[in-house]
């Protein structure tokens, strides 16, 4: 029998389902990332950088690697026939073709020592205990999970107490070692009197294990103590081809007639890890799959998402050779099936019912109609939301539409305003009725929105707040005390991984002022609530948008002024003169410097920076964080500013941070630190209103101020842009999507009609279902739904932009976001900041 279908591929699936993508023109995977889109042109091989950095490789060789790598990928268009496992492939080739004999030193595996011997030891030789240990092999214990939503741990004993033979493909050597100290000890009866066999790789591509980890294995004595059972019961199968993971259209006959008794009950296929998750999809026979889940390709497969949490999730999947996976799981559309919702019809029906339904032709999605409603949660239950039920539908599109049909119901019936959700032309700026699911539609764009009637609560939520990175708004209403029916919005722009990259590529030669990814605003802040006291440096001159605490919504620019900063109860003053000078014993510098002479010349954005402070201390401050200190030139930053000091404030910054010089006149601070910083209040505000205000978030754009339009054309556009500072260089470095492209997109919106009802709106975009708006667009539509309007608000958008609703601790997502590093299409992403509303 063949051992595999059809549409099996050596790896997730071949690049050609990203076509038309930003995907299409990235590649990311193990420690290569390769961007080509929007412009970019970054290729970064990460081990070898690092090993670069350690000394462990010669200049000449370090080019010529990075040179064939970039001819590798001069054009996308000749690898859409590859899966990414292929072409990692093709790059471990090129690998050995230029480093040869110091490839393991470079990119070996991580190497099962003494110390990782000692401190990986099974202890409690239970079933349960050494399957965990065997899923999470040498990763620590602070990070696991206890539970999973694909978890067929009891199916798997069941299964393996029944088989005579174990087929194991070893996933990286760590999972070798821990399955051989398994069947050595030889006391879990699942194991027992088994014939065991191991598959290893005869040389690795990504960390698999190999013959040459078997035997390291097996001639230590520290790691298995016996060998008894092992040698008795277990065979190794040695397979070798040049992708990653186990490549079954190019296995031996032999190994494929083995595998080909899977089909029975005797013989039992268990793959370890997530290479082997993508070696087995749509193989001719049943399977467990044991993994964790890391890489975002996966979630995608089984719907488990880490949601930017340290913490590991896995899986224990069955999958039975009915199940065939012709679905789309890029992320890039909507995904209609996972690994996760497999398991729950397994739950539901069990296994030859499942055969006997799919071989009946019944459509699986008619099995399980909630998923509709909130596909990406993996706890909400049919029998808790039964005003969400669907009938059986004839197709997906039946489905997609009842689906908007009851939440466009529930939330009108619910809300105290008015809930929009429908289609607009995007080019006559008509709603339309058409066909919107027809993908030839490439037009029309999705917008949903909500215009509040009474007063609106609006509660910003910051990821750093929650000592995060990132929050996820789907996990942080699932655990939150409140119940009541609740919307959010993502809100500011912060600091992506791609920026920090990008932001530290412009200082390759000054490691002193790089910085960490994670926790980084990007934009003007002032919290005046109760004892709660803060605010950070405004960056440009963009929009902000405020609360005061007496219920109103405000909204306006800032731009840094005069004000006053303590640091360890030094303090130091400056006016608006020092802003941006080089007059002044104290100096305060923003990336705005220069903005009317620099937003005229910006081409080469990514590479630009700008020194100052030659004969000065300088001190760089993001997020009111000390970057670094040097007297001397530093880079002005993108994300921060720049305080700068000569004559005797040099002394006491120097006496305050306990400063102690380290190399290149850069100094260390020594003593703990806390900063303050005092503003002047904004010149169109009376002291009672600043007084009044609890909170301003700041770095957006004004798309509509005080009733006039700043977007009614492209140059009109371009005009307000650049006051804000959108095209200063700088400014640019710090978006990964032009935010002054005149260009449709997926758009979030606040602002204020002319009534002064608060009202959110989402533009949906970057997707077949829909195109995005650009900002007269945007302006257009909302006069047509929600009449005139005074002011209006950009937040971050992209892959960013979600208008979800919050019922029974559930979020649903009521826009239709498009994919990111982290999430995929029609789910809501890790964000750092959101804006809840009721």
């Amino acid at each position: 029998m063949m051992i595999y279908k059809h549409n099996y591929v050596a790896g997730a699936y071949k690049r050609k389902l990203t076509k038309g993508y930003f995907q299409y023109l990235r590649y990311n995977y193990g420690s290569v990332k390769v961007d080509k889109a929007k412009g970019n042109e970054v290729i970064i091989d990460y081990a070898l950088d690092l090993a670069y950095s350690k000394d462990k490789v010669d200049k000449y060789r370090y080019q010529h690697y990075y040179n064939k790598l970039k001819d590798y990928f001069m054009d996308f268009t000749l690898l859409e026939d590859y899966t990414d496992e292929e072409i990692y492939g093709d790059i471990h080739k090129i690998r050995q073709e230029t480093f040869d004999k110091d490839m393991k030193d470079i990119y070996g595996s991580y190497s099962l020592d003494e110390e990782y011997i000692s401190t990986n030891k099974l202890e409690n030789w239970n079933f349960d205990n050494a399957i965990m240990n065997l899923i999470y092999s040498g990763i620590s214990k602070k990070i696991r999970y206890n539970t999973s939503v694909i978890n067929q741990l009891e199916l798997l004993k069941t299964k393996m107490m029944i088989a005579e033979e174990l087929i194991f493909l070893a996933g990286d050597n760590k999972q070798l070692l821990t399955l051989l100290q398994i069947i050595d000890n030889n006391e879990l009866l699942e194991f027992r009197d088994k014939k065991i066999v191991i598959y290893v790789k005869k040389s690795s591509v990504h960390d698999e294990a190999t013959i040459d980890d078997y035997n390291h294995i097996m001639g230590n004595q520290s790691m298995i103590e016996s060998n008894d059972s092992i040698r008795k019961n277990t065979q190794i199968k040695i397979y070798d081809n040049t992708s990653v993971g186990m490549d079954f259209s190019k296995l031996e006959k032999e190994d494929a007639i083995l595998f080909g008794k899977a089909s029975s009950n005797k013989t039992l296929v268990i793959g370890l890890g997530e290479k082997h998750i993508f070696s087995l999809k749509n193989v001719s026979f049943d399977y467990f799959i044991l993994s964790t889940v890391q890489n975002v390709v996966v979630s995608r497969y089984t719907n488990i998402y880490r949601n930017g949490s340290s913490d590991i999730p896995y899986i224990i999947g069955y999958v039975i050779k009915e199940f065939d996976w012709n679905y789309d799981f890029t992320g890039n559309e909507r995904i209609t099936m996972s690994l996760f919702h497999y398991n729950c019809l397994l739950n539901e029906y069990g296994i030859n019912r499942c055969r006997e339904l799919i071989k009946s032709g019944e459509d699986i999605n008619n099995l399980l109609p909630i998923k509709y409603i909130n596909f990406y949660s993996t706890s909400m239950k049919r029998d808790d939301f039964p005003e969400f039920l669907m009938d059986k539908q004839q197709s997906e599109v039946d489905y997609k539409v009842t689906e908007r049909e009851i939440l466009y119901e529930f939330i009108n019936n619910h809300f105290r305003g008015r809930y929009i959700s429908c289609y607009y032309n995007a080019d006559s700026i008509e709603k339309t009725t058409e066909d919107v699911y027809n993908h030839e539609h490439n037009n029309n764009v999705l917008v949903t929105g909500l215009l509040f009637d009474d007063n609106v609560s609006l509660k910003p939520v910051e990821a750093e707040k929650l000592n995060k990175s990132l929050i996820s708004p789907r996990e942080y209403f699932k655990n939150d005390i409140e119940r009541d029916l609740r919307y959010c919005c993502n809100f500011l722009y912060f600091a992506t991984d791609n920026i920090v990259e990008a932001y530290n590529s412009t200082r390759k030669e000054l490691p002193n002022e790089k910085i960490d990814v994670g926790k980084i605003f990007l934009g003007y802040k002032y919290v005046n609530e109760d004892t709660n006291r803060e605010e950070f440096f405004p960056l440009y001159n963009k929009a902000f948008i405020g609360y005061t605490k007496s219920g109103q919504v405000i909204f306006g620019r800032r731009t840094l002024q005069g004000g006053k900063i303590i640091i360890n109860n030094e303090e130091i003053t400056w006016n608006r003169d020092n802003v941006n000078s080089d007059n002044g014993n104290v100096n305060i510098i923003t990336p705005y410097i220069d903005n009317q002479d620099l937003s005229k010349n910006n081409e080469d954005y990514r590479n630009f920076f700008y020194s100052y402070g030659k004969n000065r201390l300088n001190i760089v401050i993001i997020n009111n964080k000390i970057v670094c200190v040097r007297y001397g030139e530093v880079s002005i930053p993108s994300i921060g500013v720049v305080l700068s000091v000569t004559g005797d404030y040099i002394k006491r910054l120097v006496d305050a941070l306990g400063l102690t010089g380290i190399n290149e006149d850069y100094y260390k601070i020594t003593k703990p630190y806390k900063l303050d910083v005092y503003l002047e209040k904004p010149e169109d505000m009376t002291q009672e209103q600043w007084d009044d205000i609890s909170w301003i978030y700041g770095g957006a754009t004004l798309l509509v101020e005080n009733g006039k339009n700043l977007v009614s054309n492209n140059q009109v556009q371009i005009e307000a842009f650049k006051r804000e500072g959108w095209f200063h260089p700088l400014s640019m470095q710090t978006q990964e999507t032009q935010v002054q492209d005149w260009v449709r997109g997926p758009r979030t919106v606040v602002g204020l009609t002319r009534t002064n009802k608060f009202f959110v709106f989402v533009f949906s975009g970057r997707t077949k279902e829909s195109c995005g708006a650009n900002f007269n667009e945007i302006v257009s539509i909302l006069e047509k739904e929600v009449g005139a309007v005074d002011w209006v608000m950009n937040l971050d958008g992209g892959a960013s932009s979600c208008l979800s609703m919050i019922y029974k601790n559930q979020l649903i997502e009521l826009s239709y976001p498009c994919t990111s590093d982290l999430s995929s299409a029609g789910m809501i992403r890790p964000i750092n900041s959101m804006l809840i509303m009721k």
